[in-house]
């Protein structure tokens, strides 16, 4: 007697999605829309920027609030092309995506998950340290210190909240998604991860990336097995939050 499987294929295995989902041209295009996006939202941001370097000091923003607002400047764009081309190039709702309201189960699996990528991130820190003498760019650290009153709240806020939202909608929802059309899972998380690494790290130091690429492959895990941005979302805002908490206690004071 041949036993049936009782294993249950992730939602975002790709032979559950329509065959037209993520073809590699579409995908090209909505990566080149973004690309765009972004450095249009950049230019724009860096006008008004240089605007401000020619008024009196205490009208200049801080590298914080500086940050802040191109940070709010780019996600804008960066959602609006998403959340009308996603749905389109992957022929489902963002919802089937993953995009909806967590369970009680799916906030456990984010908790975790938070916990995971602190672990892994230090280990991989640590040993990257040891090993090759490098450590994770103290930028976020300077940021923090930079800034001050309810600016710090600010920060905090894109920090824990816009900023796991966005991302993941990018390199999970999009990303991850588009990579799993064409290679293994093992792959696209590897690959996924390894962009969100880039997208983090310290320009001027490849090494720099590896733990923030570690943390990127538990992200694209927890998504590849609950089938959840939201799950994603949580660990990477939970994550975000332990460090600004870290950063104001250790180091802001």
């Amino acid at each position: 007697m041949v036993k049936n499987s009782t294993s249950v294929r992730s939602p975002l295995s790709p032979t559950l999605w329509p065959r037209s989902a993520f073809v590699w041209w579409g995908s090209l295009l909505l990566a080149a829309a973004l690309v765009v996006a972004v450095f249009l939202a950049l230019l724009g941001f860096g006008a008004v920027f240089i605007a401000f370097l020619g008024q009196k000091a205490v009208l200049r923003p801080s590298a914080g609030t500086a940050l802040a607002v191109q940070t709010f400047a780019v996600y804008v764009p960066v959602l609006l092309v998403l959340g009308s081309l996603l749905p389109l190039l992957a022929r489902r709702s963002l919802r089937d995506l993953g995009l909806r309201a967590p369970t009680l189960g799916e906030i456990g699996w984010g908790a975790a998950g938070a916990v995971t990528m602190f672990v892994v991130i230090e280990a991989v820190g640590a040993l990257e340290e040891h090993l090759v003498h490098t450590k994770i760019s103290e930028t976020a650290v300077d940021l923090l210190k930079s800034t001050r009153g309810p600016m710090i709240y600010l920060f905090a806020a894109f920090a824990c909240v816009a900023a796991p939202f966005v991302e993941e909608m990018v390199f999970r929802g999009f990303l991850l998604n588009a990579f799993l059309r064409y290679t293994p899972p093992v792959v696209a998380v590897l690959l996924s991860g390894a962009l969100f690494g880039l997208a983090h790290g310290d320009p001027h130091s490849v090494a720099a990336m590896l733990p923030l690429a570690a943390g990127g492959l538990v992200l694209g895990a927890l998504y590849y097995r609950t089938g959840s941005l939201a799950v994603s979302m949580i660990a990477h805002g939970t994550f975000n939050l332990l460090s600004v908490i870290g950063l104001l206690v250790f180091h802001a004071a």
